[in-house]
């Protein structure tokens, strides 16, 4: 089993990949692939290199710093990139960044609202899950509490929170992956993201769709979407009718089902 990447689970042909690492600095959730790998940061020179490589269609407007954690680098750092971007490539006009709670929580809020000013929209803030217990078996570093804080500091400079959980987590035993599910809806009603996306861990899509059916009927969002492989829904107004295509992809003609596990099997 592996979870996919952050930029396989966010990456769009509507936007440029930008790392300013590789590897993992922390090496311990038992879920990512990174694990294991030497953590490298990349000069300012390699990035602007990569930068420099990438060839991109006029109608892409939005860059992606895909990397674990981006928002962990120094505010000036970041900008400085983005200012490069924005040189080389003026039709990108838009940013969005990978974060983890412990970083967005260590960012002053003066520096976040800074980074928003200089073109960064959206924030990729990866929960995994609601449960706390999921959190702690896998090693994830992870409090419901902070999560919660994180969002907050987010949503109040300004900046679209896009959060991503992971199905195939929990364990299967007695439903306990039904309970972590409800569990996962409840905390992301607490915080109201603007957008969350749900990545698979495995590879049997119908774990993944019975868990996605458990969080998206407790679902609660006042304004956003539900992102799951290919498809997206807006909430509330569509999540009746993603309530149905969902149980018709699961008992139904199943047609789709292959396609609700973070990214596409193509």
């Amino acid at each position: 089993k592996e979870a996919y990447m952050n930029k396989d689970i966010i990456f769009n042909n509507q936007s440029i990949n930008i790392e300013l690492a590789s590897g993992c600095c922390k090496g311990r959730c038992r879920f990512c692939t990174d694990c294991g790998k030497n953590f490298r940061v990349f000069s300012l020179a390699e990035i602007k290199e990569n930068i420099d490589s990438i060839n991109t269609e006029s109608f892409i407007s939005q860059a992606v710093f895909s990397c674990e954690d981006s928002i962990a680098f120094p505010t000036n750092f970041i900008i400085e990139v983005m200012n490069y971007v924005k040189e080389k490539k003026p039709h990108i006009k838009e940013f969005s960044i990978c974060a983890k709670t412990q970083a967005i929580l260590m960012k002053p809020a003066e520096e976040l609202m800074l980074l928003r000013e200089n073109g960064l929209s959206k924030i990729y803030h990866k929960i995994i899950s609601g449960d706390q217990s999921v959190l702690d078996e896998n090693l994830a570093d992870e409090n419901l509490d902070e999560q919660i804080e994180a969002a907050e500091a987010v949503k109040k400079a300004g900046i679209e929170l896009s959060q991503i959980i992971y199905t195939g987590l929990a364990k299967k035993h007695m439903n306990t992956h039904v309970l972590s599910a409800i569990l996962t809806a409840k905390h992301l009603n607490a915080m109201q993201p603007d957008e969350v996306i749900s990545a698979a861990y495995g590879t049997n899509p119908l774990d993944s769709l019975e868990e996605i059916q458990a969080v998206t009927e407790l679902l609660d969002l006042e304004n956003g979407y539900f992102s799951s492989g290919e498809f997206r829904f807006k909430f509330p107004e569509q999540k009746n009718y993603f309530s149905a295509f969902l149980s018709e992809t699961m008992h139904g003609n199943g047609v789709y089902i292959n396609q609700f596990q973070g990214v596409s099997n193509d």
